[in-house]
This record gives structure tokens, sequence and C-alpha cells, in this order.
């Protein structure tokens, strides 16, 4: 390619993109930064003042309900209050009086006497989006179809807080956040803002199509109690969804099917090829699942990818700690996604973590997976065994989810998966071979249907990805590591993370036994 190829392939509108981007970044990492010539944001406090229980940072400057009487009295700040209000307003909620009566409600001079009630017709809630598309694209649908048995769209509410979300999964939710692979690769290269906008919602309506089909397939409506009565809602709430970011909470037994249906969706849709890419040509790499056969890995066909992380929790854990574990959880994923891409495959993946208590990660899951698991932080020496084979391509995630389900058909004592754990984490530091004769040992004298079980489902399913090894494992449940560039890289399992997830994998009743 000549200089002068190279000069216009590259003064195209995605530089001036580019440059406005790399501009907004620095200015906003200023505002963050030690030595930021910005002045840093204070709060001044009285010895009378509360703190909102929303920010716990502002002072609060109201005191009262705000219509919803199971949530109680609340005290928040002008910000929180404002943003609550605004929520309402999104939602048609009816609970609006406690702001005008309180705070009164003005705009800036520019919009003359325009009142809140004119501009809220023009706002749409993620809730009414998703009643449209149910009304149209997904009229036939198990959740439309549940719906419309309960009385139609106004028979089911949204959720008033996380509890109501948590209800339909033992009191136990999950954040998913997801974000795409070399989506910022695939908008440089837009030639003019008229292929910017195609991608651009091209990207969008991928992305909300995936999260409605994933949500329609694997939810149902759930019933609530509420003080005024017993109510239905839709079980999930989504906080965001952004050209290529998913930020949004469901109930914890369905999180992993969810997020794998969404990313299958979204890798595979060619409405991204059709926005001006051409589809990904590099074929996938065999992974650690093999199933029952060597089954072949589902290429994906879209010109990018999509990555995610899911913290399991109890429902009263605090969002922002869940907010900052969900992040460090997508970039583990994404990084082992780069690395897959710079040996020639492709795809994204997804790392996940279930708490049962806060205190299980008391600084960061780096950290904690390094004492708890075995995990290092940088390339491994054939010493390494790890307690986890997480992160997991979506392939792997969707094999993981298999066995669990199996495992649970076949009723397998859950004392001995628990059991076998805890003689894998004893005999992690002497090797390999301890562990997986034990495993040997307490397989053989289960009953025929749980030795088959184990047999076909983890030993027989599951293999290093190294090329040149025999399916299966040599020394189950334990599998040969890989690294680049190191040829024994140590050993791994997936079994502590089968029996930390093993609550949180929902079984259909057709598929149970």
């Amino acid at each position: 390619m000549s200089l002068d190829e190279r000069f216009f392939r590259r003064k195209v509108f995605s530089e001036l993109i580019s440059e406005l981007a790399a501009a907004f970044y620095r200015r906003r990492e200023q505002r963050a930064a030690a030595d930021s010539p910005l002045p840093p944001v204070i709060y001044p406090f009285s010895p009378w003042d509360t703190r909102c229980v929303s920010s716990a940072i502002r002072p609060a400057m109201y005191r009262g309900t705000i219509g919803e009487e199971d949530l109680g009295t609340l005290t928040l700040s002008a910000t929180a209050a404002r943003r609550r209000f605004v929520g309402q307003v999104v939602k048609r909620s009816s609970n609006q009086r406690w702001y005008e009566d309180a705070f009164g409600w003005s705009l800036p001079a520019a919009l003359g006497e325009t009142r809140w009630s004119d501009w809220a017709a023009e706002l749409v809630s993620w809730e009414q989006y998703w009643i449209d598309w149910l009304a149209d694209e997904g009229a036939q649908t198990p959740y439309a179809q549940s719906m419309a048995r309960l009385g139609g769209a106004k028979s089911v509410v949204s959720p008033r807080d996380v509890h109501e979300i948590g209800a339909a999964s033992d009191r136990y939710i999950a954040l998913i956040y997801a974000d795409g692979n070399r989506v910022g690769a695939w908008m440089e290269t837009c030639r003019s803002p008229e292929d910017f906008r195609a991608r651009s919602q091209a990207l969008d309506a991928v992305t909300k199509q995936a999260v409605f089909q994933a949500l329609s397939a694997h939810l149902e409506p759930q019933r609530v109690r509420r003080i005024s009565g017993r109510a239905f809602i839709h079980p999930f709430e989504i906080l965001t969804i952004g050209g290529d970011d998913i930020l949004m909470i469901v109930p914890a037994a369905q999180a992993l099917a969810i997020t794998h249906a969404i990313a299958h969706a979204f890798e595979r849709s060619r409405d991204l090829v059709v926005a001006g890419a051409q589809p990904t040509s590099a074929q996938p790499r065999p992974d650690r699942y093999r199933g029952s056969g060597d089954e072949p890995v589902d290429p994906p066909t879209a010109p990018v990818f999509l990555s995610a992380g899911v913290v399991i929790a109890r429902e009263d854990t605090p969002i922002f700690f869940l907010r900052d574990l969900v992040e460090e959880l997508l970039k583990n994923a994404k990084g082992h996604a780069r690395r897959r891409q710079e040996s020639g495959s492709v795809g994204g993946a997804v790392d996940v973590l279930a708490l049962k208590s806060i205190s299980m990660v008391t600084n960061n899951i780096k950290e904690y997976r390094r004492l708890a698991l075995g995990q290092e932080q940088k390339a491994p020496d054939s010493a390494t065994r790890r307690l986890t084979a997480r992160p997991y391509t979506w392939h792997e995630l969707n094999g993981l989810i298999q066995t669990i389900k199996a495992l649970k058909q076949a009723s397998v004592p859950r004392s001995q998966l628990y059991r076998l754990r805890e003689v894998l984490e004893e005999t992690a530091g002497s090797g390999v071979i301890a562990g997986s004769l034990e495993y040997l040992y307490t397989r053989s004298r289960m009953r025929r249907e749980h030795n088959t079980a184990l047999l076909n489902a983890v030993e027989l399913a599951w293999q290093s990805e190294a090329s040149g090894v025999a399916r299966g494992s040599s020394a189950p449940p334990w599998l040969r590591r890989t690294w680049p560039g190191i040829v024994d890289a140590g050993w791994e399992t997936i079994w502590p993370d089968l029996v930390e997830l093993y609550d949180f994998v929902a079984v259909a009743p057709q598929e149970d036994r």
C-alpha cells in the first residue's frame, strides 16, 4: 500500500470522532486525578444535616414518603430527589405531587412556561420499549403469552426495588454488565457521517433485540406481595442499553442463560454485516468443552463480539459494591477474549462470581482468587494449579450450564459435590493425583445414574485446549492448562465453579426427571 493510499484511508470521518472521544476521556480522567486543575467537589455538612440515603455523600434536602408505602420514609438530596422524580415521570407513576410540594417545579427560562407534564409525554422508559416489543415482534414468545393469560400489558407492572426481582430466585439477584469487543476498530473504518449513523443504529437495534429475545425466552411475569395487595411484575430492571453496552438486573437463577442468549444473538446477527462490514472469517479455536462428542463450536458471524461480567449476590447487597465487582469481571472477560483472538480464535468471553456473603471479596477479585483459588496474576509456571477455569468462552459457559443441568437431572448428591470441592482444595498444594483419585473413587461408589452423569457431563465433556490431547482429561476433574508460549502451564478445574454456580442454574420442569 502506497503512502497516499494509507493517508486517504486514515483521513476519514472516524478520525474526527476518535479525536473527540480521546479529548472527552482526557477531560473525564482529569476530574479524578490528584493533580487535576479542576477543583475537587465538596459537599459541606452542618452538624444537624442528614446524609442522603441514595448517594451517602450529599446532605438530605427532603425527608418523607414518595407515595410508595413499601419504601417508608426517605431522606434524599435535591439531586437524588430530582432523579427519583424523573424516573417516576418516565414510568408514568402517579406519585409525583411529593416533589412539586417539596421543591416546586421550575425549568430554565429558555424553556418558557413549559411544565414537566408537557415534555414527559415524549419520554419512553425501558419498560415501555419492552411492552412495545412484546406487542410487535415478541407476540409469540412465552413471556408475551404468559402476560396475555394474566390480562395483558396493564396487568404487569415494573418492580419497585431489587427485592421484588430477588423474589423470583430465592432472594438472589444478578447484575449483568456486557460490552462489545472490537467495536472501536469497527467504527474507525467509517468513511462518512452516514456510514457512522448506519452502524450506530444497527448496533443499537441488534443489542436491544438480543436483550429482549433473551428476557422473553427465560423469564415470565413474577407474582409478588405488596402492602396494597398482590401484583405481577416484570422480574428485571434494565439500567441501560447504549450501543454495545448492557447493564441490567435479573433473577440469579436465569442470569447465566440470559447472558449466554444475549451474546449468542449479538455475535450471530446478520444486521451488523449489512451495516457495512464483512462477517468474520476466522474460525473459532476449539475450547475446553466438547459436549457429547466433539461438538463443533458455532462460529460467530458478526464483525464484533460481546464480553460480559456477571455477579450474583443477595438482594440486599449494595448495588454500588456489585457495580465495582462486575466492572472487574468484565475487564477479566475482555482480556481473556483478547488473548484468544491473538492466538487465532474469535468470539467474546464471560467471567462470573457468585457471592454468598459480602465478606467473600474484601479487596478485589484477582486477589481473592489468588488466595482462595490459586489464580496467578502473571503467566504461570508448570506448578500452577487453579481451582477455577474462569473466564469462559460463550461455548464453554453453555457447556457449564449443560453440565450443571445434567447433574441436577440425575439428582447427584449435593453433599458429594461439596465434599469433592473440599478435597480438591486440600490436595491442590501437593498435586492433582490425590484429588483425581478421590474423585474417581467417589464416582465408582455412586449409583449407576450418578456415575454415568459424572462420566458423560464432566470427564468426557471437558478437556484441555491443547492440540493433540485426547477427549477427556488424564486426571479428572483437573484439566491441563495452556498459555501462549508455555507448553505446560499447569492445571485447572471447573469443579469449584460448578459447585459455586450450582444453585443458580434453573432446570425447567420438562427437563427435570
